[in-house]
């Protein structure tokens, strides 16, 4: 009998690996998963069946002034997926990764049982779902810590002239002694860096002076194109944003992934080269005529957000790039690395070089001693590295280079600097290269702990897949 494998009744997973494992697997619908079990004002937790979504979680704790406290920053992401696969935002340098603020949870074994896991019970199955991609059960609910917030979120934005001050500035803001609910960074150019940080607020606690900032139009910037333009106007503002559209500030455009696809000649080669297959280029990846006409991110028109609105947000682009897997990862570089705080100048300066790729989404990470076998920001000794910072690159690279060479080199250079990628995005690892990251010894006990075992897929067999 071969492997089992979930069916999400049409809608696409944020991971950008190919789905060729699944092609032999007897599938497990389990779309209907979707409801909210119960808010427990007592207790202060949620329960959810794993196919919520974040917009889901958020709107049923949000009448009662309550929120978990790391929302991943896509409306359609779902609490299974983030927890399997492992999701950080801006608070995570507070709480670490999404799965951290899970208390609890039940999973399908492979032998049918319901098996419930938390720090307490079961807790090495509990830790060791983190990153595992499904390749351990299938979560059946989950439960999660919620905390009271306000209803305005207080930005304030600092610029800073060069990569290495931005890190700087990042470690200051997050080793104080009362750091910010939110911090991320943005690297625009070599010469222009923002940091953003947020505290909720109430209407009361707003200066009149402070101006209040909504995406909500559909002719709205997006929200890193609003930081980069401000910030070229003047090296510190500040403003209020509603919480409600804070958190999913990064939906609309899927970061700045969008802006490509508003390029009409880019879009041609997508649907003509990509989703219809009408000829293939001689090279699969971008000449350097192609990547002069594609590569600027940074100024995605009124007229192109506008007409595109419907099909920008993270969900229709997400789903639109499956249609023509092989063709995006021979071309875009989607991919996270979370690096030791202390090494992350070199990563970044390297990235830069070898990619020539802005923006660059900046997010520190509180690390964890607890054993996640594929948590990326897993340490044996916190005092020594207490934090990461998880340096996303999604885009176009400025160089006329296969993704594969680029996107190796990168990893080597994780490795070397004791870091970890996130494995949603594509590796290039072979076999025996993952397992000297990663424990295949740990992880085989688990498999065995979770009569996995013959019936789901190997963690490679997923995270491998080319």
């Amino acid at each position: 009998m071969p492997p089992l494998s979930l069916n999400y009744g049409g809608r696409k997973s944020f991971t950008i690996r190919s789905k060729s494992y699944k092609s032999d697997s007897q599938p497990i619908f389990c779309a209907s998963l979707n409801q909210v079990l119960e808010v427990d004002l007592k207790s202060m937790s949620i329960k959810v069946e794993p196919r919520v979504t974040m917009e889901m979680l958020f709107q049923a704790t949000l009448p009662y002034g309550l929120s978990v406290p790391v929302i991943p920053e896509v409306k359609s992401m779902t609490v299974g997926g983030a927890l399997m696969g492992i999701a950080g935002e801006s608070s995570s340098h507070r709480w670490g990764c999404f799965h951290e603020i899970c208390t609890g949870c039940e999973i399908l074994l492979g032998n049918g049982d319901l098996l419930h896991a938390s720090p307490q019970e079961n807790p090495e199955i509990f830790y060791g779902l983190a990153g595992s991609y499904g390749s351990l059960g299938v979560l059946v609910s989950v439960e999660l810590k919620l905390i009271p917030v306000k209803p305005f979120v207080h930005l304030t934005y600092y610029s800073y002239s060069n990569p290495d001050a931005v890190i700087d500035a990042l470690q200051a803001f997050y080793q104080s002694r009362n750091p910010p609910q939110f911090l991320e960074g943005f690297i625009f150019a070599k010469d222009l860096a923002v940091i953003a940080i947020g505290n909720d607020c109430t209407s009361e606690q707003i200066s009149e002076k402070l101006p209040l900032l909504s995406l909500k139009r559909v002719s709205s910037k997006w929200y890193y194109q609003h930081v980069y333009d401000n910030l070229k106007i003047s090296q510190t503002c500040e403003e209020v944003m509603p919480y409600s559209e804070y958190i999913f500030r990064h939906d609309q455009g899927a970061f700045w992934i969008g802006a490509y696809f508003l390029n009409p000649a880019l879009m041609s080669a997508f649907i003509s080269q990509g989703m219809l297959k009408l000829y293939s280029p001689k090279i699969n990846y971008f000449n350097e005529h192609q990547i002069e006409r594609y590569h600027n991110a940074m100024h995605p028109s009124t007229f192109g957000r506008t007409v595109m609105h419907p099909w920008m947000n993270c969900q229709k682009l997400q789903s639109m790039l499956h249609r023509a897997e092989k063709w995006i990862q021979n071309r875009f570089i989607i991919q996270d690395f979370c690096i030791p705080e202390n090494n992350a100048k070199k990563f970044l300066q390297n990235a830069m070089e070898d990619t020539g790729l802005f923006p660059i989404w900046l997010c520190p990470i509180k690390s964890t001693t607890t054993p996640q076998i594929f948590a990326p920001h897993q340490v044996k000794d916190q005092s020594s590295t207490p934090y990461f910072i998880n340096i996303g690159l999604y885009g176009l690279s400025a160089y006329s280079k296969p993704i594969d060479e680029m996107t190796k080199k990168l990893e080597c250079l994780t490795k070397e600097l004791c870091g970890r990628k996130v494995l949603y995005a594509r590796s290039y690892y072979t076999p025996e290269e993952f397992w000297e990251i990663y424990s295949e010894k740990d992880y085989e006990m688990l498999r065995k702990l979770t009569n996995a075992n013959g019936i789901w897929h190997q963690i490679t067999d997923k995270v491998l897949t080319t």
